[in-house]
Parts: structure tokens; sequence; C-alpha cells
């Protein structure tokens, strides 16, 4: 798939617009991103609270190692209203 990483940055790009429009234009101050991945730059706290300051975005992922680094990664970040869960699937 030599278009997959064209497709993960067009990804990035449009999950920047859609969330800086939301934070911005729509007044959008609650986030939840499902699926978080691991962090990079250009993060949903980071878009959003660049527009609303006290915007407030909770991270999910099914990853523990993806949710470990998220939470380490906020640790020392008080100002900005964030938390990191890893979603564990219960399989009947």
């Amino acid at each position: 798939m030599p278009e997959a990483p064209q497709g993960a940055r067009e990804n990035r790009k449009f999950l920047g617009r859609a969330v800086r429009y939301l934070a911005a234009e729509a007044g959008i101050r609650q986030f939840l991103d499902l699926g978080t991945g691991l962090p990079t730059g250009g993060n949903v706290h980071q878009v959003a609270q660049a527009s609303a300051p006290g915007a407030r975005v909770v991270y999910v992922d099914n990853d523990p190692m993806v949710a470990a680094h998220a939470r380490a990664l906020k640790t020392g970040d008080h100002a900005a209203p964030t938390a990191a869960f890893h979603w564990i699937s219960r399989k009947a």
C-alpha cells in the first residue's frame, strides 16, 4: 500500500481541521478521542485548547501501552484538562 503514508498524513490534517472548527466555530468544549493511538504532534487537546483553552479531552484506546504513554505525557501538564483511559474489551 504505497498510498498509506499519504493517507495517514491526510487523516491527521482532517482531524486538525475538524477539531479546530468544532472548538473555534461550533463552541464544542468536550472531546472524546476513541482509538487514540500513540500521541503525535497536533493531538486533539493541543488543537482544541489552542482555540478554546478550557476545552476538555478524554483519550481512550484498547492498547494498554498507548494509554500508559498518553498518561505519562500528561502528568506534568496541570493546566490542560485531559485524561487517558485503557478500554478493556470483554468478549462474551
